[in-house]
């Protein structure tokens, strides 16, 4: 059965033709349609723009780049003016339209050569939030085609900016950037944002201590419970509202087990042009680029309090790179208690998700999550876009979810639960399905040759086609083209029937039966 599964699976092989979004159909974005500082989001495109110009210019890593520093650099510089100056076509947009090459396939964005512009989804680029690399990636390819770089993939841009996004995004910017407030003391610019407020923090201000997450201390404890119930906590909470009633932000510290990562976050009474009022929250999250073997700076010291860990550790520069995220909760008026509530309950819900993002999502966390409880690792029989989503759904399929507290044995940031989400058991027995059968699941978004062989996505694949693919030469494809969403489960499952296979609930396990099919 073994033999003809894979037959079965490598006769869905198809071929089509590469597409390159380089003279693809556009059409306008809404806003930044002139010059004179562009919509927050074009400006944030800007930001990464020239930070990554900086980074090709200096070049530390010797990467092979497809395109010459300085036409980066110089297309760039275009790119900016034309958000500068009044009255100029501003030439980096947005939309909420659904962007289509000439092939019909969504892209994320799309860049013109003849007028030497890039148009982006909103959608697409907030989705990026929580994935600076992807994010990187993307403002990589599409200047990249501007500079006249052909068939330029996403697969290849992530490779240039892989595990270099807090150096990226830690590089200062030139002095005269300043002047618009937008730069941050860290060295980021920050579009729309008081670039000076974690400096001011000073001993009036509320500044809460969450601890070490993942240790389980009475900090750690206490700020996991006022996230989720903001109210319960009177003495924090009514510190927290003190501090709005004097139009200044509440701040949260608080820092991984490992010293490797941390955080300083502030949640702030807002109003928008629409004269909504609110709460914003902005973040700042610190990833360790240098080794501290010893001191007040290192992960688990308590010899400094949270303000003088704030200054003298993260905002330094000494160690650390940050990169920022932003998300905006409103509450309607006119302003009650019980809307000031509401608001904290639901901002406080959503930085617990970040936390969690950032903290127990992280791939190396996923990884040790997975080898700590001698977890097979099925993410290599898949594209690396979605090595993240498998670690994650093979955790669930184990009965592992993400938390902020402990102590924890050596995986810190997940426990061990009853509850194992059927969809988790599905990814899961899926790829051990495949495993057993020497197969692999492959989707490609564009042509991919082996010989005389081409391959197209989504489909089941031998594993040795597979790693030819992604080692073999430039023309074998070894970049796989990314699609959004990054939702394996939606391509898995459908590839998965379609080559003959069904899943059977009672036994939780997938069967192969191309002709006899279980009503369900």
């Amino acid at each position: 059965m073994k033999r003809s599964l894979v037959k079965c699976a490598l006769a869905i092989i198809l071929g089509i033709s590469a597409v390159s979004s380089a003279q693809a159909p556009r059409k306008g974005g809404k806003g930044g349609q002139s010059g004179g500082g562009g919509e927050p989001m074009a400006q944030q495109f800007i930001v990464l723009a020239k930070q990554l110009a900086i980074f090709f210019k200096d070049n530390p890593f010797k990467i092979q780049l497809p395109f010459a520093a300085d036409d980066f650099k110089n297309k760039v510089e275009q790119l900016d003016k034309s958000l500068q100056i009044a009255g100029e076509k501003a030439l980096v947009e947005f939309t909420e339209d659904i962007l289509r090459d000439y092939a019909g396939k969504e892209k994320p964005a799309l860049f013109d050569r003849l007028d030497s512009s890039v148009l982006v989804n909103r959608t697409a680029w907030l989705n990026y939030s929580k994935d600076p690399e992807g994010r990187l990636a993307l403002v990589t390819k599409e200047i990249a085609g501007l500079v006249g770089v052909n068939d330029y993939r996403y697969e290849e841009s992530l490779k240039i900016v892989h595990n270099r996004a807090a150096l990226i995004l830690s590089i200062p910017l030139n002095e005269k950037d300043e002047d618009n407030g937008s730069n941050s003391s860290s060295g980021m610019r920050i579009v729309g944002q008081d670039h000076k407020q974690f400096d001011r923090i000073n001993e009036a201000d509320v500044l809460i201590d969450g601890g070490i997450l993942g240790t389980g201390d009475a900090n750690n404890q206490r700020v996991d419970k006022f996230l989720n119930n903001p109210s319960q906590d009177e003495e924090w909470y009514e510190a927290v509202q003190l501090a709005w009633k004097k139009n200044r932000a509440a701040y949260f510290l608080l820092a991984g087990p490992d010293g490797n990562t941390a955080s300083i976050s502030s949640i702030y009474p807002a109003q928008w042009a629409s004269k909504e009022t609110g709460l914003g929250m902005y973040s700042l999250m610190f990833v360790k680029y240098k080794q501290i073997y010893d001191g007040p700076c290192v992960g688990t010291a308590k010899s400094l309090s949270a303000l003088e860990r704030l200054k003298n550790c993260f905002l330094s520069q000494n160690h650390y790179g940050a990169y920022d995220t932003l998300s905006d909760q409103k509450y309607a008026t006119p302003v009650t208690p019980q809307s000031i509530a509401d608001a904290l309950r639901s901002v406080t819900t959503d930085f617990k998700g970040r936390l969690l993002y950032l903290f127990a999502w992280d791939k190396r966390v996923l990884q040790a999550a997975i080898r700590d409880n001698f977890i097979v690792n099925y993410s290599s029989l898949a594209i690396p876009l979605y090595e993240s989503r498998i670690l994650s759904q093979t955790l669930a399929a184990h009965g592992l979810v993400p938390s902020l507290v402990g102590p924890f044995a050596a995986t810190p940031f997940w426990v061990k639960t009853s509850k194992q989400p059927i969809s988790a058991i599905r990814t899961f027995t899926a790829l051990k399905t495949l495993a057993d059968l020497g197969l692999s699941f492959m989707d490609s978004g564009t042509q991919c040759v082996l010989g005389e062989e081409k391959y197209r996505g989504p489909q089941l694949i031998a594993q040795s086609k597979i790693r030819e693919l992604y080692n073999g030469p430039e023309e074998t494809c070894h970049s796989i083209y990314y699609r959004l969403p990054r939702d394996i489960e939606s391509e898995l499952f459908p590839t998965m029937i379609k080559a003959g296979f069904y899943f059977d609930y009672d036994n939780k396990t997938w069967r192969y039966e191309p002709k006899e099919k279980p009503a369900r």
